[in-house]
Parts: structure tokens; sequence; C-alpha cells
């Protein structure tokens, strides 16, 4: 997640709107031309709507015109990092923060570029620097915490996250990251409540409802954890994990039939993701299709080599059928 300044994204929208109402559309592009702050503003603009290109190349102008303009390269970084231009964006909040060293958005967005690019310690370095200049800046917790989830420093992640949770109270995607700590911890009602809250807080969370339905599959209580699966599709029919998931639940719970028809909908909607064809498989050898489970498994391995277990299982049904 990149940051620029929201309030000039509104403000230029009503500048730009008003201007174009009293001078036409020439007299808007009059307005815009040689003013660093105006191109810097229809930077804005686009990169709100999506385009990023555009944004790219009114941010240039902005910077052309005024070289030591600090928060156009912070917002053109932002908009080269939406086009994953990662070493571009690094560029430019590098001179940004060389400009204007308080720039507490740019070591955030540098900190993200960062770790994008697995320079963990250079994120961390940065969501450092944020966190002193701004100890009340919750991007700068969130953003430390997902460098060090993804370290597997799982207690330190948790601390940022209560951090970023006590400071901002309706922070979704903090709760979301700190549920899937709590259960890498082993503390499954902790990821529950986590998830419940994600989903009071934003009720069409897909993903929310997935992770909560893998944690009450974990506790065995494959009802809630088909309930959450469905609501997740429902929300996000195109979600491929999700039909694998409730086709483990479904397959646990004795329905070959209806695991089989998940795994065919993500098959479907992915024929390069690999899991649900080892599912496939173990459900056919539940239903006695041995030949229809050996070919799910060698299109498993092909997508994911190496896995032992199952090129044993291959050796074992097809010594089970030449015995037949």
């Amino acid at each position: 997640m990149q940051y620029i300044n929201d309030k000039l994204i509104r403000g230029g929208l009503i500048l730009l709107f008003l201007a174009c109402s009293l001078w036409g559309l020439s007299g808007c592009a009059q307005q815009v031309e040689g003013d660093a702050e105006a191109y810097n503003l229809q930077g804005a603009t686009s990169y709100a709507e999506g385009d990023y290109a555009g944004a790219i190349g009114a941010y240039d102008q902005a910077i052309e015109l005024d070289p030591n303009f600090a928060e156009a390269y912070n917002n053109r970084g932002a908009a080269r990092y939406a086009l994953d231009d990662l070493d571009g964006a690094i560029f430019d909040y590098d001179k940004a923060i060389e400009l204007d060293p308080g720039l507490v958005k740019a070591y955030n967005n540098r900190g993200s570029a960062r770790y994008a690019q697995g320079d963990f310690d250079g994120a961390i370095s940065d969501y450092d620097t944020a966190i002193g200049l701004d100890p009340d800046g919750t991007t700068a917790y969130y953003g430390r915490g997902r460098v060090q989830e993804g370290q597997g420093r799982l207690a330190s992640a948790l601390a940022d996250y209560n951090q970023a949770i006590e400071l901002r109270p309706d922070f979704v995607e903090a709760y979301y990251r700190r549920g899937s700590v709590r259960y890498d911890q082993g503390d499954l009602e902790g990821a529950i409540a986590d998830y419940d809250q994600v989903i009071a807080l934003d009720p069409g969370h897909a993903k929310a409802y997935r992770e909560r339905g893998i944690v009450r599959y974990n506790q065995g209580d494959l009802d809630g954890a088909i309930a959450d699966y469905d609501r997740a599709i429902a929300l996000d029919p195109d979600y491929v994990k999700i039909y694998n998931s409730r086709g483990l639940a479904r397959y646990r719970s004795g329905d070959l039939d209806g695991a089989i028809a998940d795994y065919d909908q993500a098959i479907a909607l992915d024929p390069e993701y690999a899991p649900p064809y080892a599912s496939r498989g173990f459900a056919r050898e539940g239903k006695g299709d041995l030949e229809g489970a050996i070919a799910d498994y060698r299109r498993y391995l092909e997508l994911s080599p190496g896995d032992e277990m199952v090129e044993a299982r291959i050796a074992e049904l097809e010594a089970e059928l030449g015995d037949q």
C-alpha cells in the first residue's frame, strides 16, 4: 500500500472542477501549465483514478518545474510502485527523503517497496525511522509487522499489530494480519476473535471468512468452516483457494461428491494451481476411482514436483491396479 496526500486528491478534484467550470477546458489546461503544484495535483487525481502512467507524466512535469519538490517525488514513487517499477519507486523515495528528511510517508512507502524487493532489513529501518518521526502513525507499525511476520518473528509482529490497533481501533487489515499471527502461534480462539472483528468492520472481506473457516476446520468445527467458505464464495466466486478449502472440509465430513465438485471448480478457475489436484486424488481414491486418482496425483507432481508422499502413493495405487 502506497501513500500520497489524500487531502491533495480531494482538494485537487474540487479545484480542477472549479477551474474547468470557470474557464472551460482550455482555461483549465492553462491553469495547470507552468505550475508545479497544479501538475502535482493533476497527478494525484490521475493516481486516484487508477491512471498511473498519466500520474507519472504529471509528476514528471511538476518535478521539471520544481526539482526540489519532495512531495512530487514521493507521489511519483507511489505511481511507479503501482506499476511494479520498484527500482524507480525507490529512486523517487530516496530523492523525496533527501529533499525532506521529515517526510514520514516517503519512509513508509520506501519500506513497502523494499519489503516487496526482499530487502527486509532496509524495510524495517525505514519503518523504524517513520515511527521515530511519528510515534502515533499506524502505517509504520503495520508495515513493520508485515516484515516481522514474513521473517517468522511472530512475537514482534504481534506487538506491532497490537500497537497499530491500539492507535486505530478500526484498522481492518491490522486485525486480519494479527489473526494470521495468532493462528500461527496456535492461538485459535484469538485468531477467530480477530477475524470476527474484521468481518464486523468489513462484512465483505472474503479472505477473513476463508481464514476463519480454516481456523474452524482445525478446531473440528466442519459445519462452521463450510458456512464460512460458503460466505466467502458468495462474496468472491472467483477466489480459487476457497473452493479447495471447502473441498477439504466436505471431504472430511464425508461428502466426497461435494468435495470433488469444489476441486473441479478450483481447477477450472486456475488449472495451474496444484493443491486441488492432490485433494481431488484423495477424494477419487475414496470413491474407488484409482485411475482418476493416479492421473490427479501425476498432474499435481507436474505442477509441484518432489512430493515423495504423493510419489509413493502413485506407486502403491499402480501396484494395487496391477493386482486386480
